[in-house]
């Protein structure tokens, strides 16, 4: 995400310098295609954000993060998505 970050960044300063961003005299132009270079080294984006989703939805919610979310009370009161815990962490019963 980093790298995808970076880019972004590098992108808007060439838009704000307009034609010179991406001429002979500005190092812009180069260091956009070294950036978008790195992104494709550092592999697919969706690789690394699977990835940091498989770690927070493996870690218990924090107590702080309870009181902040709260409890939607008509979906605690119908069990409306009981089983998506079953799905997403199987064999933990008690989240």
């Amino acid at each position: 995400a980093a790298p995808r970050a970076a880019l972004r960044i590098v992108d808007e300063a060439i838009q704000l310098h307009g034609a010179h961003g991406v001429s002979q005299d500005s190092q812009l132009s180069s260091i956009y295609a070294n950036l978008r270079t790195l992104r494709v080294a550092d592999g697919p984006d969706i690789v690394h954000l699977n990835t940091i989703a498989k770690m927070e939805l493996s870690s218990p919610p924090s107590e702080v993060g309870k009181q902040i979310s709260g409890i939607n009370t008509n979906i605690k009161k119908y069990g409306k998505y009981d089983h998506v815990k079953e799905i997403a962490f199987p064999g933990k019963s008690n989240l």
